[in-house]
Parts: structure tokens; sequence; C-alpha cells
């Protein structure tokens, strides 16, 4: 009977290493899967960004579509003459933030920035 019982008990404590290899050999594997969609996630949100800014008619980083603006200094203050003041506020503050670092920002809304000065 002691005999049987220790059979038993080794039985047990393979089937338990084994389950337990087998585990964490997955582990690794799901990790670096999940690690993986991940970045393809962080990679898709940055190069949407990117687009963004590069496509950016100032609706996205000034708050107002600067496309009827113009692309001289007289039209640009002509456009901002008729904005809102709460428009002039949001429009000020983006262009200070796109001055700031003007190559996360599109070429026309740096443009349209400089020609507000």
């Amino acid at each position: 009977m002691k005999l049987h019982l220790g059979l038993c008990a080794l039985s047990v404590a393979a089937v338990l290493a084994v389950g337990t290899s087998a585990i964490a050999a997955t582990a690794p594997a799901v990790g670096a899967a999940g690690n993986a969609a991940g970045n393809a996630a962080g990679n898709a949100t940055g190069n949407a960004a990117a687009t963004t800014s590069a496509n950016d008619n100032g609706t996205t980083s000034l708050g107002v579509d600067i496309t009827a603006a113009g692309t001289t200094s007289a039209s640009v203050q002509g456009f901002n003459g008729q904005l809102t003041t709460e428009q002039k506020a949001t429009v000020a503050a983006g262009c200070k933030k796109a001055m700031a670092d003007p190559s996360m920002t599109s070429a026309n809304v740096v443009a349209y920035c400089k020609n507000s000065m």
C-alpha cells in the first residue's frame, strides 16, 4: 500500500512539472504577441497624428479652418478681424504652440501663424 501511494505521488508530481513547463513555455509567446499588437497600435496612432499634422487646415491645431485666410499678411489680418474674441484667443494659443515646434505642425499653419504676427 505504501508503495502504491508513493507511485501516485510521483505521478502527480510529474504531471504538475510537465503542466508548469508547458505554461511557462507559452507565456513568453503570449507576451511577445501582446507587445507586438501594442507596438502596432502605437505606430498607427503616431502615423495618424503625423498625417493629421501634415494635412491640417488649422481646425486641428488652431481650432479654426484657415483655408479661406489666404497666404499674405494682409489677407490673414483681414481673416483674423472676422474671428470672434474666443476664436482669436484659441488661434493665438494654437499659433504659440505651433511656433514653439514648427516641425510638428503643417506648413500652411506655420505660414498662417507667421502672417498673423
